[in-house]
């Protein structure tokens, strides 16, 4: 089935199985929001605009895959004309917790949010939903396995892949410059201004008022 939904006439999401059900629908120029649709696997989805290239960089989806409910943030890709190239599962007690699936395909009714998944890369749990889904709290850019970090970017847990090391990176002008990597299947906590590593050849080097500090998981 392709059922399609047009929001606002700028942006047509289509191959949808239902969406009688949707309750809220909204696109502010940049993410597109949708509540209450069904569709059978995120991979038959295809994000365009009227002129019918792909303008919307995300969707934040509270429905149906397959049967099941999934709240998920999927990412268009707009070089493939406005299909999804992967997506965040977001689960937990306080839809607190991200896990990046790098093919849409493969998050499905039966994904579990675990960093065990088959085709997780990266999962990330905040203090809250809020602090999940802020805006520029970070971007990961899975083509080059790096995590670039944002000024909100604070208190959070982040759970490496299990098939490569994961990069860290933050530029920020009005933030401590970061490198760094996570070494694939450690656990890392981000407390404030420290960081605490399990694998002793995991590290950050912290770059601040000219002056860098090294963080890592050895004793030494």
């Amino acid at each position: 089935m392709n059922k399609k939904v047009t929001l606002s006439g700028a942006v047509t999401i289509s191959g949808l199985s239902e969406t009688d059900g949707i309750t809220e629908s909204a696109f502010d120029g940049i993410t597109v929001t949708l509540t209450g649709a069904a569709v059978e696997n995120f991979s038959d989805l295809v994000v365009t605009s009227g002129g019918g290239e792909s303008i919307a960089r995300r969707i934040i989806w509270n429905g149906k895959v397959d049967g099941v409910m999934r709240n998920t943030v999927l990412i268009v890709d707009n070089a493939a004309g406005g299909k999804l190239k992967g997506g965040w599962l977001i689960f937990g007690e306080k839809q607190n917790r991200l896990t990046y699936y790098k093919d849409s395909s493969k998050l499905t009714a039966k994904s579990t949010g675990s960093i065990q998944d088959e085709a997780a890369e990266i999962s990330l749990q905040f203090v809250d939903r809020e602090t999940a889904l802020r805006p520029r709290t970070f971007t990961f850019m899975e083509k080059y396995s790096l995590l670039s970090l944002g000024s909100y970017f604070d208190n959070a847990t982040i759970e490496s892949s299990l098939h490569r090391d994961i990069y860290i990176s933050r530029t920020l002008e009005d933030s401590s410059k970061l490198n760094g990597v996570i070494r694939r299947g450690d656990v890392v906590i981000k407390d404030g201004g420290d960081w605490k590593f399990n694998d002793a050849d995991s590290f950050v080097a912290e770059t601040a008022n000219n002056r860098v500090k090294f963080y890592s998981g050895s004793d030494d």
